[in-house]
């Protein structure tokens, strides 16, 4: 299960900021905001969603950002 690889990140008010600044940046919301910038901060390979790739959160550059929606995911 994908969850047994997982590895867990402290949350820092610094992603907080981080968040905010996606999210001006972007027009991501605030929650996809928090869930992006704790995987950037954490410097993960890629961020899987199961949003549309449509979304704002997909403007994001500093890392990959997949949506389950696309085909070959």
């Amino acid at each position: 299960m994908i969850f047994k690889q997982a590895e867990r990140v402290t949350w820092e008010v610094a992603v907080l900021y981080r968040a905010h600044e996606l999210a001006q940046n972007h027009g991501i919301a605030a929650m996809d905001a928090i869930h992006i910038a704790i995987a950037v901060t954490a410097q993960v390979d890629e961020f899987v969603s199961a949003e549309k790739p449509t979304k704002p959160m997909f403007r994001v550059k500093e890392i990959p950002i997949k949506s389950l929606r696309e085909s070959g995911v």
